[in-house]
C-alpha cells in the first residue's frame, strides 16, 4: 500500500503539464509515494506531453495512467483516480500548477506527527502576485495552531474565513472520503463549493503545515474563469446537494457560509443568464432557512441575513 497517491486529472494545459508532472517527479520523497493522472481527452497534447515525462522517468514513484474515452469531466476524473489511489491520503493537483521539491515530504511528515488529522494543509502560493494576500491570509494572518481535533473551533474558523478546506494542496485521507462518502458531483462547475461543504460536515481533525507547498497559476481559461450558459444547471444541482443535508434545527454557520460564497460565485453567471438565479431560488428551503436564521436573533451577522432576505424574496415570488 503506498503512504501518498497524488491525482493530477489533465486537460487543456500544454503549456503548463510538463512542469506539473515534473515537480511531482522532482520530490524529496518517493518511497510510499504513487502518482495517478487522468487523462480526460482534451484537444490539445497535454496528455501526450505527460506520458513522455513519465516514460522517461526512472526513478521509484509508481505512476498510473487512465485515459478516458471521451471527456468526462473534472469530477469524473477525480472520483476515478482515488478509487484506483492506493495510498493512506490522497493530494489532489491542478495540471497547470505545481509543487515544490519538499511538498509531500513536509505534508507526510505531519500526517505522521497528527495521524488523526483527516486533512493535512499546506500553504498556496499564487503566481499571481496580486492574488498572494487571499491566499495566506488563511493560514498565516490568523495564527491557526498547528494541529486541531476540536471539530466546533474547526467549523467556526471555517466560517470567518479564517481557514479553508480545499481540495488542492492537502493530504486527504482516503478512509475519510470513503467513509463519508464524500465525492465530487459529476457534470457542474465550481464542483468544489459542494465537495467542501460535504467534508466540513464530517471533518473532526485538521494539522496545517507552516511553508508554501504549492503554487497555484490563475488561468484565464480554467473552468473557474469561464461563464457559458450550458452549465446554467450547476446552479440548481450544486444548490439541492448543499441545502439537502441542513439540519434547519441546528444547521452549522459554515453552511450557510458556503451557501453565500457559492451565491456569490455565480454573480457573473447571473448577471449573464437570469435563469440561473431562478434554479437557484426554486429550493423552498430557503424560506424555512430564513425564518431560523432571525429566531436564532443575533447569531448571524447583517451579510448573511440580507442574503437571505433576496434569496426568500425570490423564492417567494416563484411560488406565486
Amino acid at each position: 500500500m503506498a503512504n501518498v497517491s497524488v491525482i493530477i486529472p489533465i486537460y487543456n494545459v500544454e503549456p503548463y503539464i510538463e512542469e506539473c508532472v515534473q515537480s511531482v517527479l522532482n520530490q524529496t520523497m518517493t518511497d510510499g509515494l504513487e502518482c495517478i493522472l487522468v487523462d480526460d481527452c482534451g484537444k490539445d497534447r497535454s496528455a501526450e506531453i505527460a506520458e513522455s515525462v513519465i516514460n522517461a522517468y526512472k526513478g521509484d514513484i509508481k505512476i498510473k495512467f487512465i485515459h478516458h474515452e471521451v471527456n468526462k469531466g473534472l469530477s469524473c476524473a477525480r472520483n476515478n483516480a482515488v478509487n484506483a489511489a492506493e495510498g493512506k491520503y490522497v493530494f489532489f493537483l491542478d495540471s497547470d500548477d505545481y509543487i515544490t521539491p519538499d511538498c509531500i515530504e513536509t505534508l507526510w511528515n505531519l500526517a505522521l506527527k497528527y495521524p488523526n488529522a483527516d486533512f493535512v494543509d499546506g500553504i498556496s502560493y499564487s503566481l499571481d502576485k496580486k492574488q498572494n494576500d487571499d491566499f495566506h491570509l488563511c493560514l498565516t494572518k490568523h495564527h491557526l495552531p498547528e494541529y486541531c481535533d476540536d471539530a466546533d473551533f474547526i467549523r467556526r474558523e471555517l466560517t470567518l474565513n479564517h481557514y479553508h478546506i480545499n481540495c488542492t494542496n492537502a493530504l486527504i485521507k482516503k478512509e475519510f472520503l470513503t467513509s463519508n462518502n464524500i465525492s465530487f458531483i459529476q457534470g457542474v462547475v465550481f464542483e468544489d463549493f459542494s465537495w467542501h461543504l460535504d467534508c466540513s460536515r464530517k471533518i473532526k481533525a485538521i494539522a496545517l503545515a507552516s511553508k508554501d507547498t504549492y503554487f497555484y497559476r490563475y488561468n484565464e481559461n480554467s473552468i473557474m474563469n469561464s461563464i457559458n450558459k450550458k452549465y446554467i444547471k450547476s446552479v440548481a444541482i450544486n444548490s439541492d446537494h448543499m441545502l439537502s443535508g441542513i439540519d434547519l434545527g441546528k444547521f452549522y454557520r459554515i453552511e450557510l457560509f458556503k451557501i453565500v460564497e457559492f451565491i456569490h460565485i455565480y454573480d457573473d453567471m447571473i448577471g449573464e443568464c437570469p435563469l440561473a438565479l431562478m434554479e437557484f431560488g426554486k429550493n423552498k428551503i430557503f424560506s424555512e432557512l430564513y425564518k431560523t436564521v432571525f429566531k436564532k436573533g443575533g447569531f448571524f451577522n447583517k451579510i448573511y441575513k440580507e442574503l437571505l432576505i433576496r434569496l426568500f424574496k425570490i423564492n417567494m415570488k416563484l411560488s406565486r
